[in-house]
């Protein structure tokens, strides 16, 4: 009797093993101190809170940031009158994983409100937003994600990309993430961002990247720290 007990219990838990859910999340932090000021900004400091929850083959994952943007003419991102745009993005994917890769949808959105402006209602705040097809697939130490083409439910005020993809690769206590954004009316975008060490990492970037004025792109060269996972 007690060994039927013992295999039902076995059979029990071998059946509700991969049903069982799992959350995660993590917040991370950069401060990116630009080589080239040409562009008119020195730096940018950037927040991320993000969340996520699986169960079985199904995943959901969550995310919310700021991007602070700092002019050119502050000596430091310190200074009160540094500030000229913030920028805000929050969104989420919800995914199917099949073998190594994973296919879904995607939601976000990037608003961005020019600092030292005074605030109207729907006419100071610039956004873009929608969603769209995503797939991604992980191999070792490489994965790759894309979404797209983005789908627009309203009338947007920021040029915005069609297409996103996100290539990772990490080995160790070295991590490297290129981006780029193509087609829609934003200009043409990419960033590559290396960096080494573990809670505590530095590193460099380099790209074209969209700035927070509309239609408008600029080029950085910087140096960053990072926190968090």
């Amino acid at each position: 009797m007690n060994r039927r007990v013992e295999c039902a219990a076995a059979l029990l838990c071998a059946t509700a093993a991969p049903l069982s859910a799992q959350f995660s999340g993590r917040l991370g932090g950069q401060l990116e101190a630009w080589v080239d000021q040409v562009s008119g900004y020195n730096s940018r400091v950037v927040a991320d809170l993000t969340g996520g929850w699986h169960a079985g083959h199904i995943r959901l994952d969550a995310y919310y940031g700021f991007r602070y943007w700092t002019t050119a003419n502050a000596p430091t991102f310190l200074n009160a009158e540094a500030g000229r745009s913030l920028e805000r993005v929050h969104g989420g994917t919800a995914t199917y994983a099949v073998g190594k890769c994973r296919a879904g949808v995607w939601i976000g959105r990037r608003a961005i409100l020019m600092l030292g402006v005074e605030e109207v209602w729907g006419q100071t705040i610039g956004y873009y937003d929608g969603f769209a097809p995503l797939l991604g697939c992980g191999i070792g130490p490489v994965t790759v994600e894309a979404h797209g083409p983005l789908i627009r439910y309203q009338p947007l005020t920021l040029p915005w990309p069609l297409y996103e993809t996100t290539l990772r690769v990490q080995r160790g206590v070295v991590r490297v993430e290129a981006y780029g954004s193509f087609g829609g009316p934003q200009p043409v975008t990419y960033d590559l961002h290396l960096e080494v060490g573990r809670s505590l990492r530095a590193g460099v970037s380099a790209g074209q990247l969209a700035a927070p004025a509309p239609g408008e792109r600029l080029g950085r060269v910087a140096v960053s720290v990072s926190v968090g996972p």
